[in-house]
């Protein structure tokens, strides 16, 4: 049974932007694959071995100076080429 965090195309979805050099935000997830569950793809990517590292990133708002803050997830350039060979299609 494929549940909404266990859909192969969403997961793929998420390695594809990993694997374009991209950092992937939530906002990245749900604008582009329609995946809300971005921290779930990434932690099941780590689990397959990949080297996914996280960048926190706030934004201000200027009118009230509220933050918030955000993950934002990348493969490091060195490990990127690894994975980019390992999974080439």
């Amino acid at each position: 049974m494929n549940t909404p965090h266990t859909n192969p195309s969403k997961l793929e979805s998420v390695k594809q932007q990993l694997l374009s050099g991209r950092t992937i935000t939530p906002w990245d997830a749900i604008s582009e694959a329609r995946y809300t569950r971005l921290p779930d793809a990434v932690y099941r990517l780590k689990a397959l071995g990949w080297d996914i590292q996280t960048d926190y990133r706030t934004t201000v708002d200027p009118e009230t100076g509220h933050k918030d803050r955000y993950a934002a997830y990348y493969l490091p350039a060195d490990r990127l080429k690894e994975h980019q060979a390992a999974f080439s299609y």
